[in-house]
């Protein structure tokens, strides 16, 4: 058994990860497809936060996360914090505010956030 096989038997499929991304992230209404945000657009879409990044101490605070649901993959900056609660990787957010590109992917500056549902076990 190749090194791929026992790492997908012992971790599972990201497919059906992603499925469910897709679910929990399609069913937040009044929300756009992440595949379908348009730079410099104002929207709100919704999905599932892969990754949080936080600013070093002797750095001015700064909190970077990143979510997908299945479509696409965004990012959100929040300038002068380094914690929100709530916000942690496996939690579905829903996010306002006005999209552009930077480093070739989508960012939005201190948007408008939402918790949605219970936090990841």
């Amino acid at each position: 058994m190749g090194i791929v096989s026992r790492l997908i038997e012992r971790f599972g499929s990201r497919d059906a990860e992603a499925a469910a991304d897709i679910q929990r992230a399609s069913a937040v209404p009044d929300t756009v497809a992440l595949a379908d945000v348009v730079p410099r657009a104002r929207v709100r879409v919704a999905g599932v936060v892969v990754a949080v990044t936080r600013s070093l101490p002797e750095s001015a605070p700064q909190l970077d996360i990143i979510i997908r649901d299945g479509t696409g993959a965004v990012a959100a900056r929040f300038l002068g914090r380094r914690e929100i609660a709530g916000v942690l990787p496996g939690r579905v957010v829903a996010l306002e505010g006005r999209f552009g590109i930077q480093d070739g992917q989508l960012l939005t500056l201190n948007p408008a956030y939402q918790l949605v549902g219970a936090p990841p076990d």
